[in-house]
């Protein structure tokens, strides 16, 4: 398996470290207006999905920072614990987050359940198809290599589509899952897979050399387990710490 973990690169679901920590508090905060080290007691086991560990001086530093901004603000003191609520300028801040990260996040989601479904052998969700700028977090998040090769090797083995040009490869990838990898990318990976893995072999139509044609070896067959787990592993993660980001958003009042 992949030993790389991409669950705390939290801004390559375009969300930053700081962005997580405010939604963190407001979150809390939405729940009952509270003091910073109990919102810390609360969040400490969630603050390794942004590299912070238990940095509880951190949380303290975001919330004078939330105070200073006014999205929240001191409506009790009790010794030396003084208690925050969200401010009506931190429920619109809270509202802007939703309309710029939420949509994209739940989209990302939805496509990697889409993969996950289809190579775990479940019934697959209907695919969504992802903006430009959706897709390339997507892109970030999975091994698009693996992902595509199962996708090649998948459909090169069924009898309807066992013969197929790198562009109706392509092509198909689009139609089925409203996603593909760049055009270019197709070739390159055919090629790779045809010439240094020998996952699928390939041949000219004719003299005229018209069309070529790809179909699956049985070293590909053998293989379509192993990129179906490499991909799993990706899709996985990007589906735990997708919801994970969901979640962090109050539901609207």
């Amino acid at each position: 398996m992949p030993t790389n973990n991409i669950v705390p690169l939290q801004e390559r679901m375009g969300l930053s470290e700081r962005n997580i920590m405010y939604l963190l508090v407001f979150r809390e905060l939405a729940v009952a207006s509270n003091f910073p080290n109990a919102i810390y007691q609360s969040i400490k086991n969630e603050l390794q999905y942004i590299n912070r560990g238990k940095a509880q001086s951190y949380l303290y530093a975001v919330v004078d920072e939330m105070a200073n901004f006014g999205w929240i603000e001191i409506i009790e003191t009790q010794g030396t614990k003084k208690y925050y609520r969200i401010t009506s300028s931190g429920h619109q801040k809270v509202e802007n987050f939703r309309i710029l990260f939420l949509q994209s996040i739940v989209n990302i989601k939805s496509v990697a359940q889409h993969f996950y479904d289809l190579i775990s052998g479940g019934t697959p969700s209907a695919p969504v198809m992802l903006t430009p700028s959706e897709k390339k977090i997507f892109n970030r998040l999975v091994n698009v290599r693996h992902l595509t090769m199962y996708l090649i090797l998948s459909m090169l083995s069924e009898s309807s589509n066992s013969h197929l040009t790198g562009k109706q490869l392509w092509d198909l990838i689009g139609q089925r899952h409203l996603w593909q990898p760049g055009d270019k990318y197709i070739y390159e990976i055919t090629r790779m897979m045809e010439e240094d893995k020998h996952f699928i072999a390939g041949e000219w139509t004719n003299h005229r050399r018209s069309a070529y044609l790809y179909h699956i070896t049985e070293t590909g067959t053998l293989a379509i387990n192993y990129e179906a787990q490499q991909s799993l592993h990706y899709l996985i993660e990007i589906i735990r710490y997708a919801t994970y980001l969901i979640l962090l958003f109050p539901s609207p009042k």
